[in-house]
């Protein structure tokens, strides 16, 4: 089914609250705004529209983009009609014309993959958007300050190419144009630790971020927020504390969700040795090694963060090297450390 059919029809949808569904003719194809399946009216034979009493559905034919196309809405009334004749007409004078979207609405029909290349093409011109690289950022933000949340961070795409959209209940995606993959604030992190100070700084509350790849050009743009939703499920399911995560931290994660649970156990046995699952029943200690970990291995900034002494640290991870064996104040042992909660995720 053409996407930018589904698109409009999305549209219709959030404008009016009707659900339409769609089949093709030619390639037995459907699509529908709901979860419900297509159903096909008692009457074929028909021209224009047709309400199905039967069925209790209006239906109607047209063709769209020289494809002949069966559509219906529910109800079979006058008013159903007349929205049945409403809807074909929009459609009819839609092929080859741009969406009516916002700039907002536009760039998340464009992240979730609504659009196609050409419709990419059209929010490019329309908005003067830059095809360079690019990066996608989901800011998780305070569900009680999210409108708080985006109208500053709206704010603050005002006099640049980047742009920004509501994706969830209390999530934002951030897209950052970057000149020749090169950033002005040096690093996405750095980036992101911007954008997280004047978000609190401003009443937004905190903030998490889960940032994507960058891509080469934007009509890849779609990639990269794929990446930065995995990141914020890898994080969610790590129970990670950590406010800013890149896909790239987290690439042997996702390579690791392809190993089967038995290979998972079996190599859990062989890195998982000592006392090390009483750690894992052990939440302030398995709280203080995910910190470590997420931190770089830097004590300074974990007790920060953890709100404890530099020495309280020392002594829980001194007591997780006596029931593991793993000193993870030491890269090798916080990789191998690492590998084992990420196996146990795989495994349960």
């Amino acid at each position: 089914m053409d996407e930018e059919l589904k698109t409009l029809l999305k549209s219709i949808k959030s404008q009016t609250n009707i659900d339409i569904f769609v089949y093709s003719f030619e390639s037995g194809a459907k699509f529908s705004t709901s979860d419900e399946d297509f159903s096909m009216p008692s009457v074929r034979d028909f021209d224009g529209v047709f309400a199905d009493e039967e069925s209790k559905k209006t239906y109607f034919k047209l063709n769209y983009k020289q494809m002949p196309l069966l559509f219906y809405i529910d109800g079979a009334g006058m008013s159903e009609q007349i929205y049945a004749k409403f809807i074909s007409n929009l459609i009819e004078n839609y092929s080859d014309k741009e969406l009516v979207l916002s700039r907002q609405e536009y760039l998340k029909a464009i992240l979730l993959g609504e659009c196609s290349k050409s419709q990419v093409n059209k929010y490019i011109q329309k908005f003067s958007a830059p095809d360079c690289s690019s990066y996608a950022i989901i800011i998780e933000c305070d569900e009680k300050k999210a409108s708080e949340c985006y109208s500053i961070i709206e704010n603050y795409t005002v006099d640049s190419f980047d742009a920004c959209t509501v994706t969830g209940k209390n999530c934002i995606t951030y897209v950052r144009f970057l000149n020749n993959f090169e950033d002005e604030y040096g690093s996405k992190t750095e980036f992101c630790q911007f954008l997280q100070r004047i978000i609190y700084e401003e009443g937004g509350g905190d903030s998490a971020f889960y940032v994507g790849g960058t891509v080469g050009s934007f009509d890849m743009i779609r990639t990269s927020y794929a990446q930065a939703e995995a990141t914020l499920e890898i994080v969610k399911k790590s129970h990670s504390e950590k406010k800013i995560n890149l896909y790239s931290d987290h690439v042997f994660t996702k390579l690791l969700e392809d190993v089967s649970k038995e290979r998972a156990s079996e190599y859990l046995n062989v890195f998982a040795e000592g006392n090390f699952f009483d750690v894992l029943n052990d939440k302030e200690l398995l709280l203080t090694a995910q910190a470590f970990i997420d931190y770089d291995l830097n004590a300074c900034s974990t007790a920060k963060n953890l709100y404890i002494h530099r020495n309280t640290l020392n002594y829980r991870l001194d007591k997780i090297k006596r029931q593991t064996g793993l000193d993870i104040r030491r890269f090798s042992d916080a990789f191998t450390f690492r590998i084992i909660m990420l196996l146990l995720n795989v495994k349960d």
